[in-house]
């Protein structure tokens, strides 16, 4: 009922050309002109969808191995665990709109660039790795991972809370009948644990896949933003439209192909 309007307006907004006079919206006919503009004519557009999808590919395994390895280590029995648990997921709970402009916005960027933070980069390490002898486009990975350190454990929150509740909901019977048939940590990983949260694996794929793409970091959606921000209202709605579909395209292919991996107790 309140996104409803604002979708068919944004759609309208796209073939029209809408301009602000005198307090009201003037939106004459344009045709395709913006969806040919962002594909033609912007020289910022393209590269900017190639490098959310590129971003896609690096952090999306990332925060989904660092969620699941963070829900493991908080599943086991130790003192302090309920205080490590609302540690991370605090940031979800801080996670306004501007506090993650303040987070992801220059001042914050000039500041760890002074302090001793800043001795973590990969400015330093991409040398060693140069040396060492590995490939260019593994060394770019690896240090695109360091950079993203910060930004990943703040984007955990609700993976690493799904994976932990997943893992409380596999019955304590089946660890009993592995360690009685022999079984390893190892085995038990692979043949009980992932089966059996694999439905959350796939929960956790699509809300980190929509929230990598929706994100403040990305250099797309600032883009759109900024157009916006600027009155220019049909181009940064065709941009919209172009972004919407290429991530239900996406998402399509996720689930198409992960679903049939996916294991459930009725099965």
């Amino acid at each position: 009922m309140f996104f409803l309007s604002p979708i068919i307006n944004s759609l309208l907004f796209s073939f029209q050309h809408v301009t602000l006079e005198e307090g009201r919206l003037n939106r004459p006919w344009a045709g395709l002109m913006y969806y040919s503009n962002a594909f033609i004519s912007d020289e910022k557009f393209l590269p900017n969808l190639y490098a959310s999808f590129q971003n896609l590919l690096i952090e999306v395994p990332i925060i989904l191995i660092f969620s699941l390895f963070i829900a493991i280590l908080l599943n086991q029995q130790f003192k302090g665990r309920g205080f490590v648990r609302c540690m991370f997921f605090l940031p979800l709970m801080l996670s306004s709109t501007v506090l993650l402009s303040i987070i992801n916005g220059d001042a914050v960027q000039r500041v760890g660039e002074a302090s001793s933070v800043y001795l973590a980069s990969s400015t330093s390490m991409d040398q060693i790795l140069l040396q060492i002898g590995l490939p260019l486009k593994i060394i770019n990975y690896l240090t695109s991972i360091i950079d993203r350190i910060f930004s990943i454990t703040w984007q955990s929150g609700v993976q690493i809370l799904l994976f932990l509740t997943a893992l409380q909901s596999i019955p304590v019977s089946l660890q009993e009948a592995a360690n009685v048939e022999g079984a390893t940590a190892w085995e038990y990983f692979w043949k009980i644990t992932v089966p059996m949260i694999s439905p959350i694996i796939l929960v956790n794929l699509i809300y980190t896949i929509i929230d990598t793409f929706t994100s403040y970091s990305n250099g797309l959606m600032r883009y759109i933003i900024e157009e916006a921000g600027q009155l220019r209202y049909s181009y940064s709605s065709a941009m919209t439209w172009i972004y919407f579909v290429a991530i239900c395209l996406i998402m399509g292919l996720v689930l198409g192909v992960f679903s049939r991996f996916v294991h459930y107790e009725n099965d």
